[in-house]
């Protein structure tokens, strides 16, 4: 290998080694954990709360649980915000397939919003939690 070449690379790599070391943070949903991806989802059950978090800017972007119906009914989902001006987020209602059936912006500043009633079969169904900004408890 010339010296020219090998002096070339050895740029290249400094300056790649520096980019990481600037600490650009984690990528998109680095950090979510299991529950980052549909086949992680965590059981919801009906009648009591369950609570979880997101954070955009530790790479937690996005949550998803997963609801059993044994029968049909209109079902209403209820969010409550810890940090709701801190927090950009989406909260959607998927079928099995994640095909997407409704879907709640949070509004800044709202610290209880609710999506539904919205009438569904019996079966399974997925909420999938998204920040794209920001970071709250629900």
């Amino acid at each position: 290998m010339s010296s020219r070449l090998s002096q070339r690379l050895g740029t290249l790599v400094a300056v790649l080694g520096l980019a990481g070391a600037l600490g650009c943070g984690p990528g998109y949903n680095e950090m979510s954990g299991k529950d980052g991806k549909r086949s992680g989802a965590r059981a919801l059950g009906f009648g009591y709360p369950v609570d979880d978090r997101v954070s955009a800017d530790e790479g937690d972007h996005v949550d998803w649980k997963e609801l059993t119906l044994e029968a049909d009914g209109a079902t209403t989902l209820r969010v409550w915000w810890d940090q709701p001006e801190d927090i950009s987020a989406v909260v959607a209602l998927h079928d099995r397939f994640a095909r997407h059936v409704a879907e709640l912006t949070h509004r800044p500043g709202a610290r209880t919003e609710t999506l539904g009633p919205v009438p569904l079969t019996a079966g399974t169904w997925l909420i999938r939690v998204e920040a794209s900004e920001g970071a709250s408890v629900y």
